[in-house]
Formats: C-alpha cells, sequence, structure tokens
C-alpha cells in the first residue's frame, strides 16, 4: 500500500470510529486489538450477545460512513 493510501485508510477509519457510540467504540477498539468477543464481554462486564449486537451495529454504521465519505 501506498504512503497516500494508508493515510486515506487512516482517515476513514477514524472517521468511521467518531460516529460510533462510546459503547461501540470500546467493543470494536478491543476488537481490533484482536480480542474475542467472550473476552471483551468480560472486560466490559456484559453478555457476549451484547458485545456480538454491538460489534454488528458498528460494523454497518461503518461501512455506511466510509461509503458515503462523511466527516
Amino acid at each position: 500500500m501506498r504512503g497516500t493510501e494508508a493515510i486515506d485508510e487512516s482517515i476513514d477509519i477514524e472517521r468511521a470510529l467518531a460516529c460510533l457510540t462510546r459503547k461501540q467504540r470500546e467493543a470494536v477498539t478491543l476488537a481490533m486489538q484482536g480480542y474475542t468477543q467472550a473476552e471483551i464481554a468480560e472486560v466490559l462486564g456484559i453478555h457476549r450477545n451484547s458485545i456480538k449486537r454491538r460489534l454488528i451495529r458498528a460494523q454497518k454504521v461503518c461501512i455506511y460512513t466510509v461509503s458515503r465519505g462523511y466527516r
């Protein structure tokens, strides 16, 4: 990946993360660090199904945000 493409990708990621709720951002950040859904649930002290829903919703928001070019 060339330098400008990496920067564009980084900006897209930052833009998408900024559109998430705090709870979604927590889950996504831990997932990006390599934690499993079970581990994220344990760290945050909530049920695994809640993590699964947060990650699915966050994925939809991120895809929409990046595809629409929102800032």
